[in-house]
């Protein structure tokens, strides 16, 4: 900041810098520079909810093709995150918002039910907005 300081509206950015990563820094050490931990505890107070994703982001539609694919995403991603966390997720992102009819099994099978309502939010409820109507696959899921 030193070098800013004849400059008024760069000593301030920098101010605002150093303060908002001054902030961010201490926090880091606050929860002992594991931010995971910190997490947990805001999702074990009723704060947060986390989620898991596809274990490494696979496209499951186009791993559609080898189901045992799509099922060890779910299944290694679902461990990994009780393993985290202490118990299983309850909703996962689908990776890029890809879902194919018949999915639904391998999200169940690893306690993740909120996986539809996520799709619909970040992905789906736009198109809806525009189309006028409930695709076919999703209005089969939610009956």
């Amino acid at each position: 900041m030193e070098r800013t300081k004849w400059q008024e509206a760069f000593r301030r950015l920098a101010e605002m810098y150093f303060n908002r990563f001054s902030h961010a820094r201490d926090t880091f050490q606050k929860y002992n520079r594991n931010l995971v931990h910190a997490f947990k505890k805001f999702q074990d107070l009723g704060k947060l909810e986390i989620i898991t994703c596809g274990a490494t982001h696979g496209f499951f539609p186009l791993m559609d093709v080898c189901r045992d694919s799509v099922r060890a995403q779910v299944k290694v991603a679902a461990d990994h995150y009780e393993s985290t966390f202490g118990r299983r997720p309850r909703g996962i992102w689908l990776p890029e918002c890809g879902f194919a009819p018949g999915m639904t099994k391998y999200f169940a099978k690893r306690g993740s039910v909120s996986f539809l309502l996520i799709l619909m939010v970040c992905c789906t409820v736009p198109l809806v907005l525009n189309m006028g109507f409930l695709p076919r696959f999703i209005a089969r899921v939610l009956v």
